[in-house]
């Protein structure tokens, strides 16, 4: 016990000594021992009860040092308290409870400072709508929220709460410019990128209709989301998108089954985009690893052009 709180102690003390860090590059693997400092950081106990802990600090990345212990995304939640931090990336997250003996999160809002991050993001972890929220609910100046994450089987079987994750983004809903969701696997077991099964209406519930968000520019959705959009609003989802879209990304193309759809779909958006998306300059199309060649794209591309919307077809980054 002794030497935890010295590690805590000695730990504490440098962190308190970095007045001018602006960024941090984290990758850690004991999160029990670094969660108390940064709650006692938040919470201006010893050692950050003289000045206010790191106030240049701007930019967060973390990561776990090995896969099977990813990072628990309670971990992540003190940083959104700090007042100069404006972005955070985290990799290989996953919801898991922390010591309880800890100090409880929920006491964090006590005379903490408004929060002032406008990018969030997470890469390559288990998706998980309930710690996903808890950030977005951090964040009333959100304006960027990125998260490309392994598809969970809950959310497939419908154990996830995934109207919680919806009302959080609808409270980012008038500062909100980007928003990326996407998967890195479907809902198969092994990493079938081609299976048109991916996701399907549940990431719908996930997101529902997307006109409430006034402001967005750019949105990044997997192909089966969009179809979900079509096939739960008689059909169609130009109707679905908010009018202040300016690129639309649809990644994990697959040609099987729902290619039709969306084909006709993307050219009844552009087509008619003065009265759905009058702001709509760019699409992109980014098939899934296992489909070499999308077919039918030439009628697309002459809509698009005939209307003035770039149409780029582009290779998974994800």
């Amino acid at each position: 016990m002794s030497l935890v709180v010295k590690r805590v102690t000695w730990v504490g003390l440098l962190l308190t000594r970095l007045s001018r860090l602006e960024t941090i590059l984290l990758a850690y693997d004991h999160d029990e021992l670094l969660q108390d400092i940064l709650e006692k950081a938040v919470m201006r106990q010893r050692r950050f009860h003289n000045t206010p802990p790191f106030p240049c600090l701007q930019k967060i990345q973390i990561s776990s040092l090995t896969a099977c212990k990813p990072v628990a995304t309670d971990f992540v939640l003190p940083f959104f308290y700090f007042p100069a931090v404006r972005e955070v990336l985290a990799y290989n997250i996953q919801e898991r409870p922390l010591d309880q003996s800890q100090r409880s999160l929920d006491q964090l809002t006590l005379g903490s400072p408004t929060c002032q991050v406008t990018s969030a993001g997470v890469m390559m972890g288990a998706f998980d709508p309930t710690g996903m929220a808890k950030w977005v609910q951090m964040c009333p100046k959100l304006e960027h929220f990125h998260a490309v994450l392994d598809y969970s089987p809950d959310l497939h079987d419908g154990n996830c709460n995934t109207n919680a994750f919806r009302q959080a983004l609808l409270r980012v809903k008038e500062t909100l410019k980007s928003l990326r969701l996407g998967f890195v696997r479907t809902a198969s077991n092994g990493f079938d990128y081609q299976s048109p099964s991916i996701v399907q209406c549940d990431l719908y519930g996930l997101l529902g209709s997307l006109q409430e968000f006034r402001v967005l520019q750019q949105l990044s959705i997997p192909h089966a989301s969009l179809v979900g959009l079509k096939i739960n609003n008689s059909g169609s989802f130009t109707g679905q998108l908010p009018c202040s879209l300016e690129v639309l990304e649809i990644t994990g193309v697959v040609v099987e089954g729902f290619f039709t759809f969306i084909v006709s779909g993307l050219a009844e958006l552009v087509k008619y985009r003065d009265y759905f998306v009058p702001q709509l300059r760019l699409l992109v199309l980014k098939p899934s690893l296992m489909v070499r060649s999308l077919p039918d794209t030439a009628f697309l591309r002459l809509v698009c052009e005939a209307a003035g919307v770039m149409l780029e077809i582009q290779d998974l980054d994800f």
